[in-house]
């Protein structure tokens, strides 16, 4: 039986055992073209996984930020989000604030926004939403400046509105963590403590929620003690066809939900290996997630890696190296949240390296 190799616009190749591999697959084909139907072995199978050795991860293009409390210094960032203009907004749980960069890492200016903040996000109106971890609430933030900064004597950022507190409640959190938007404009929440997710209008009105504590499907946080924020949902992410997706660390599995909730599938494991999420020292398992253009999943985990997958869990490439942390070009020490500016730069916040490392493609203008 022949194989089929495809050739990515960014650069990588993916090998299939055939045409119908790539429809069980789940991967879109937009960015895709055919390379060579005749592999360099037959598998034999027609379901065969992506030949992820063939795949070209993108290049180390910068970093910048360093440990401290200081203007641009982090002790524990989190969340990453960038706006039209390319401006990067980063989360600090430790500095207890937001803080915006250029796309280039040139400090601009930051926000305080109470205890421990971590997912972000930002809407089509370039409002910010954070979740403030320990203070159990959404802010809402609007900023006020050009790319310049703010004029002298005027704050940069004002506070719109905020919600919730703890609880469990609807409209009520414990410790929220990540933060999406749909296509409609509605704002999912990452209620990790309560281990499930709450939907809500752009302006914090409660619509709709799902999931409890257990490993069943579309249930979160087992086999973490209830009280664990580990056990998750810890980030969330919505794919190009319009469906979330989950991460949970402990379990080592990301779900898929339509945008009402209804389960749709799960994929993942804590095996140490490329393509899964074990080898953590201290905490098994995938962190966050973001969809590319071409609806692929960009995941990282507590291997101290960010890897490539298929919309369906299949593995075609990765950056770092798994269970080893580091601090050189290109290596992670629990890599956090992710974004995409405007040019597809990836952008990875590497918590404990207290940095941020941005990734260009072959032919960044095409992502």
């Amino acid at each position: 039986m022949s194989c089929v190799k495809l050739r990515h616009r960014s650069g990588y190749c993916v090998g299939f055992g055939s045409l119908t591999a790539i429809a069980l697959t789940g991967l879109s084909l937009a960015g895709f073209a055919l390379v060579d139907r005749a592999c360099a072995a037959e598998t034999g199978t027609a379901d065969a996984a992506p030949l992820a050795d063939e795949i070209s991860p993108p290049k180390f293009l910068a970093t910048w930020g360093q440990e401290g409390t200081g203007d641009g210094q982090f002790k524990a960032p989190i969340g990453i989000a960038i706006n039209a203009l390319d401006e990067v907004f980063v989360t600090d749980a430790k500095n207890s604030c937001v803080q915006r960069f250029t796309r280039d890492g040139k400090f601009l200016d930051k926000v305080a926004t109470g205890s421990f903040p971590g997912g972000i996000a930002i809407d089509r109106g370039g409002l910010i939403y954070v979740a403030v971890m320990m203070d159990h609430k959404i802010s809402v933030f609007r900023h006020k400046s050009d790319a310049t900064g703010a004029a002298d004597g005027v704050p940069a950022f004002e506070l719109v509105r905020e919600w919730g507190k703890k609880g469990t409640g609807d409209g009520e959190f414990d410790q929220p963590g990540g933060l999406a938007f749909g296509p409609d404009g509605t704002l999912f929440v990452c209620d990790q403590v309560n281990h499930r997710m709450q939907r809500f209008t752009p302006e914090g009105k409660f619509l709709t929620k799902w999931g409890e504590y257990g490993d069943a499907p579309g249930s979160f946080g087992a086999p973490e003690p209830t009280t664990h924020r580990v056990g998750g949902p810890c980030m969330a992410a919505v794919d190009r066809e319009g469906n979330i997706h989950t991460t949970e660390p402990t379990a080592g599995r990301i779900q898929r939900f339509t945008l009402d909730g209804q389960y749709l599938g799960s994929w993942g494991s804590n095996q140490v290996r490329g393509g899964a999420f074990g080898g953590g020292k201290n905490l098994q398992g995938p962190i966050a997630i973001l969809f590319d253009r071409d609806n692929c999943a960009w995941i990282s985990a507590t291997n101290h890696r960010v890897q490539l997958f298929t919309a369906a869990g299949h593995y075609l490439t990765g950056l770092g190296t798994t269970s080893t942390a580091g601090n050189d070009p290109g290596q992670f020490r629990t890599p956090h949240i992710m974004a995409f500016d405007s040019q597809g730069v990836l952008y990875v916040v590497d918590t404990q390296n207290y940095r941020v490392q941005s990734f260009a493609f072959e032919d960044v203008a095409k992502r």
